[in-house]
């Protein structure tokens, strides 16, 4: 691969919750909030859903929250949120 992560894919950089800027918070749930923020590199708007991942152990939804993200990442409709960044 050259030294161009537009052409490898593999030597982007992994995208953390800093490469956000929180806008506003949309709402909160048992295991955490799901915010709405900005990329800052790209300006294009997304949810972010933040967990508390000691709520999440605690509960026993660890397996609910790994079969979540699985869903979310396999599906492309129109009217169901895709997983863009995990």
């Amino acid at each position: 691969c050259s030294s161009f992560a537009h052409i490898c894919p593999a030597i982007q950089h992994r995208v953390t919750q800093n490469d956000f800027e929180n806008l506003r918070l949309i709402g909160r749930g048992s295991f955490g909030k799901v915010l709405q923020v900005r990329k800052k590199d790209t300006g294009r708007v997304y949810a972010m859903k933040v967990l508390r991942k000691d709520h999440v152990i605690k509960s026993n939804a660890v397996r609910h929250t790994m079969a979540e993200n699985r869903v979310l990442k396999m599906v492309n409709h129109p009217f169901i949120v895709s997983l863009k960044y995990v």
